[in-house]
């Protein structure tokens, strides 16, 4: 998605930069992509996007120190991972001016969100309670994750589910981290 983004933006002329540990030099080449720092990338942009993984390294990445050093009035995209932003600190850049917008199609611990509060940990409705906080934030907005909802991303799956039992079913290494 990220790389799809890069070429968008520069079919519109933006100045395109990024941060990625695995920089691809080819994507670089093609749109003018400029990777630099994490920070610097905070610093200077007007919009992020953001396209990284959930995981143990990743979780809230996008935190207060980092938010702290945003562009004033810029717009924080996720399409990711709810887990890498630190929904705290979101409102408190967005109640600061420093953000502009939130904008979202994930939510960190959605599940907890098809549950009555009474159903759920006091921890579990902690966070219940900090994702409404955030979706009613009137400079957040969030529509449905639904970019597995196609065709062709069926297809996909399908394809690849299928390749997975083959592998397995051969006594063969499977690659897919699920």
């Amino acid at each position: 998605i990220g790389s799809n983004l890069a070429r968008i933006g520069k079919g519109f002329g933006m100045e395109v930069v990024g941060f990625d540990t695995h920089k691809n030099t080819t994507l670089a080449k093609q749109t003018g992509l400029r990777y630099i720092g994490l920070k610097q990338l905070f610093q200077r942009s007007h919009i992020i996007s953001l396209h990284i993984p959930g995981t143990p390294l990743t979780e809230r990445i996008i935190n207060r120190t980092l938010l702290s050093q945003v562009k004033p009035g810029a717009i924080l995209l996720n399409t990711a991972r709810g887990s890498i932003v630190d929904a705290k600190a979101v409102m408190k850049a967005l109640d600061s001016g420093r953000l502009q917008a939130y904008l979202t199609d994930v939510l960190d611990r959605e599940q907890y969100l098809r549950h009555q509060p009474r159903e759920l940990t006091p921890k579990a409705r902690a966070a219940l309670k900090l994702q409404r906080e955030l979706v009613r934030h009137p400079k957040v907005w969030v529509t449905p994750h639904v970019a597995h909802d196609t065709a062709e991303a069926s297809q996909q799956i399908l394809v690849h589910t299928l390749s997975v039992i083959e592998q397995f079913s051969r006594g063969r290494k499977i690659s897919t981290i699920i």
